[in-house]
């Protein structure tokens, strides 16, 4: 889910630059090395933030639900 927000927040930066007006369409190019850049900028502050949730999911019986979230140790599951 993290993934898809920071690809996201890419794209709409490349959209913003290019809206600004017109320039050397090459320099506005995104490369894959970029993409990559971007992709793996969680994993490098992951060990910055504590107190921060995880996506939550159901489990198979319907009626609880589990979570995870980072502290200052490792990672905690809360159900």
């Amino acid at each position: 889910m993290y993934k898809f927000g920071v690809l996201t927040l890419v794209l709409l930066v490349q959209q913003a630059s290019a809206a600004a007006g017109p320039t050397d369409s090459t320099a506005n190019q995104l490369q894959l090395s970029d993409y990559k850049r971007a992709m793996t900028i969680g994993d490098q502050y992951a060990k910055l933030t504590t107190n921060v949730p995880d996506v939550p999911f159901w489990l198979a019986d319907g009626e609880s639900f589990v979570y995870r979230q980072t502290t200052k140790a490792s990672i905690s599951s809360f159900s």
